[in-house]
């Protein structure tokens, strides 16, 4: 069974020169040599203090005219967007001063770690409030909210970054409506409407979404590219011929099985191309579910990825008890990582390890495309939980992080820049990532579904059609086995008043 096999698999970055002592000869003025030289040494003896005392002036200058400190820089970019939010709706003042938040992150570092981001400052500046973060692991999150709701101790806000708490939150009463905590028809929000629509259910809009963010995009090393005498991803891009068809030409160029190279590996290759179709699993339209199991577009790509696994181009993970190489890209036996954005820019252990895997050539980019680019993205903002203990304050922080969000962009592309020693050309390309993740999303929602529907029927439904060693098949077979479990699984959560008797 296509199941078993799925759950079976699933357990699976100095000067020289005469002093003229010899010379008898006499100046034309009368002079003779030692004058001469002494004249000489004088000139070159003033010439040297003045230049001395110059380089002095150079150093008090520079020293003078540094640059402000990130902590102060970060207060003077809050106090402008202070005075410009005269006219941006925000509240005059909040009596809670203090809104508390559950994560598995802390707020995103600025540049330097010791400056907070604009949105952070800027809502210090306007109200003295601060955000109080109970961290805890990414496994954990969701449950620590339904505790926390169900004992009386709701935190304010949960972000909908991991995309992964939502239909499922607004079902099980964890969220509140965010009408009442913020105004999302103000100017303010008023080009959020779209993706804070996204988090619909049942006629309620339950999150504000700041903006869309990209997901998944494809790594690689430019010294594995160059060593193999491969074309490089990011000029085919820059030319517009970064499709599926160069993508397959490279990977099989590449792939050598009796040399140990494989062109594609990592945890989520499946998925991060099978997005590349611009078609998501599981999507919520108009505060619907909506399911494209049998969407055309999907079939198209899930049937060219069959095709290109078929070709022996994907590291065999099963040899492996399911887990990527470590060293893929490092060593040279890997051409491509899909992976998550964040392992990348994060902090995290898990993504320093994947950055030093990738090495000093380092590169990524969107994944290659059909007929049309398209982005795997998620949607930034926040939820407010059920119960929440300062609501007004929440939404006075949501206004402050919507004011900034520009400002926290630039932060965390300077932090990229000196903490992580990004070039250009990599915040070039993570701009060019958040442009398509606004313009041309894909963004999924399956993993938001229950969790026994999501372990049983959505968690590996896109990676079958790339399993290795007979665990694989194609997506018609998928289709054929899924169709009745999916179908009820999404009206049974689109409508969940029991039908019948």
């Amino acid at each position: 069974m296509i199941c078993a096999a799925v759950m079976t698999a699933a357990a699976m970055f100095g000067c020289s020169g005469s002093d003229g002592s010899t010379n008898e000869a006499v100046s034309d003025a009368g002079g003779s040599s030692a004058e001469v030289t002494e004249a000489q040494r004088s000139a070159e003896t003033e010439s040297a203090a003045a230049q001395t005392t110059a380089a002095a002036a150079g150093a008090d200058e520079v020293t003078t005219t540094a640059e402000p400190d990130p902590e102060e820089r970060v207060r003077a970019e809050a106090q402008l967007l202070l005075d410009s939010a005269e006219g941006a709706g925000l509240p005059e003042s909040i009596e809670n001063k203090t809104v508390r938040r559950l994560a598995h992150t802390e707020l995103d570092p600025a540049a330097d770690e010791n400056a907070p981001l604009p949105s952070t400052e800027l809502f210090r500046l306007k109200y003295g409030g601060s955000v109080e973060t109970e961290t805890v692991s990414a496994d954990e999150q969701y449950d620590r909210l339904a505790a926390a709701v169900m004992s009386n101790e709701s935190p304010d806000i949960f972000p909908t970054d991991d995309m992964n708490a939502f239909p499922k939150g607004a079902v099980t009463g964890l969220f509140a409506p965010i009408e009442g905590c913020v105004d999302l028809g103000s100017e303010l929000w008023r080009d959020a409407q779209e993706g804070s629509g996204y988090f619909t259910f049942g006629g309620v809009r339950y999150a504000a979404v700041v903006e869309a963010v990209p997901r998944y995009v494809c790594v690689y090393s430019r010294d594995t590219v160059s060593a193999n005498g491969l074309e490089d991803p990011a000029a085919l891009y820059a030319q517009g011929e970064w499709t599926h068809g160069w993508f397959e030409t490279l990977c099989t160029r590449f792939s050598d099985a009796a040399e140990g190279r494989y062109a594609l590996d990592g945890s989520c290759y499946q998925k991060a191309l099978s997005e590349s179709s611009g078609v998501p699993l599981l999507t919520c339209e108009g505060g619907l579910l909506v399911s494209n199991l049998e969407n055309a577009q999907l079939a198209q790509t899930q049937s060219w990825m069959y095709s290109l696994a078929q070709q022996g181009v994907c590291f065999d993970q099963s040899e492996n008890n399911w887990q990527p190489r470590e060293a893929g890209l490092s060593d040279g036996k890997t051409l491509f990582v899909p992976a998550e954005l964040g392992l990348l820019t994060g902090s995290s252990e898990e993504a320093e390890r994947f950055r030093a895997s990738a090495g000093s050539g380092m590169m990524f980019l969107p994944m290659p495309r059909e007929q049309r680019q398209y982005m795997s993205a998620r949607l930034r903002g926040y939820f407010l939980c059920a119960g929440a203990p300062n609501p007004s304050g929440a939404g006075a922080y949501l206004d402050c992080l919507k004011l900034a969000a520009e400002k926290d962009r630039s932060a965390e592309k300077e932090r990229l820049a000196v903490k992580l020693g990004w070039s250009s050309e990599l915040t070039d390309m993570l701009d060019e990532c958040y442009r398509l993740a606004e313009t041309a999303a894909v963004i999924d929602c399956s993993e938001g579904m229950p969790a026994e529907q999501y372990n049983s029927l959505f968690r590996d439904t896109l990676d079958f059609s790339m399993l290795q060693s007979g665990y694989g098949g194609s997506w018609e077979d998928t289709v054929s086995e899924l169709r009745k479990q999916t179908d009820y699984a999404v009206a049974a959560l689109n409508d969940p008043e029991p039908i019948g008797p």
